[in-house]
This record gives C-alpha cells, structure tokens and sequence, in this order.
C-alpha cells in the first residue's frame, strides 16, 4: 500500500499525533510513505517525535517541501529517505525560540536557556546527521542561535537538505 500525506500547517503535539494515527491505522503493509509538507514550524519536541517515529517505521519515507518548509518542519523533512522540493518552494532555519508567560524568576530564566539549548542540540544533531553538517555551507549553531538562513532548492540540494531534485 502506498500512502501520501499532505501536512500543512503548524507543528505540534496534535497535528504530530493526527499524523501518527494516521499511519498506524492502515491495515496491511505499508510499501511507502510520501509526506508532502508545507509548514511554517512550529515546537521543536514534537518535530523531533515525528522525526524518531517516521525514522523507525519500516518501509520508505520520502518527505516533499511542496511550498515552504520552515523552523521545526525542518527536523520533520529530514526524516525522509528521499527529500524533494518543488521548484518554487524555499527552506528556513531560523534561531530556536521559547515563549515566556509573565514574569520570571531568575530560577525560571535559567530553565528556559536549558530547553533551549537542548532543543538546540538535538536540532543540530538531526540536521548534522542527515545533510553532513550542511555540507559545511553555512554555520547551523550561528542559524540556530543568531541568524536565519533562507534556501532555495538549489540551495538546499547544495547543502544535503534535499536529496532528489524533482521534475
């Protein structure tokens, strides 16, 4: 059975969730997977858990940026196989961000700098993993921390992001 997937809109815990049953509900055997996205991002966990699951299943994934793939949605478009682009689509990575409700403590401030550099490293560690540290193109910490980067798929091929230029 092949299955395609159109993910559009923000990721968290429940759009992460819906996907995952959704997969998991198909009786019989799963040939492939073919995960269309456009996403402007969104939190960093459940991109992460949707890039565990999608990297455990067995059969092959391709992810497919069909307009705009930003933030988080990255960490999500890494967990293909096979990873395409349309021709007029962009890829961004922009420095992670965490919300804060009210007023800190300073006990509270030194929380949030912690998330925010695990969020940090791990994102690093799927991105260094997947595309070999950006082919040492651009500098993810200074991405991550600091400075957003936007790709086109030219760009993103350059980089290991994309796999397969698509026609």
């Amino acid at each position: 059975m092949y299955l395609e997937y159109n993910f559009i809109g923000d990721i968290n815990d429940i759009t992460i969730g819906n996907l995952i049953n959704w997969i998991s509900s198909h009786n019989g055997p799963i040939k492939h997977l073919q995960l269309n996205i456009s996403s402007l991002g969104g939190s960093v966990s459940p991109a992460i858990t949707i890039y565990n699951f999608l990297k455990r299943v067995s059969f092959p994934v391709t992810t497919h940026n069909l307009g705009e793939v930003t933030s988080a949605a990255i960490i999500m478009y890494l967990s293909g196989r096979e990873r395409t682009a349309e021709k007029i689509s962009k890829f961004v990575i922009h420095p992670v961000k965490g919300r804060m409700n009210g007023d800190l403590s300073y006990y509270q401030l030194q929380e949030l700098v912690q998330l925010l550099d695990a969020d940090i490293e791990n994102y690093a560690s799927i991105v260094n993993q997947e595309t070999n540290s950006l082919n040492d193109l651009y500098n993810l910490e200074e991405c991550l921390k600091s400075k957003s980067i936007s790709l086109n798929p030219s760009q993103a091929w350059a980089c290991g992001i994309i796999t397969q230029t698509s026609e």
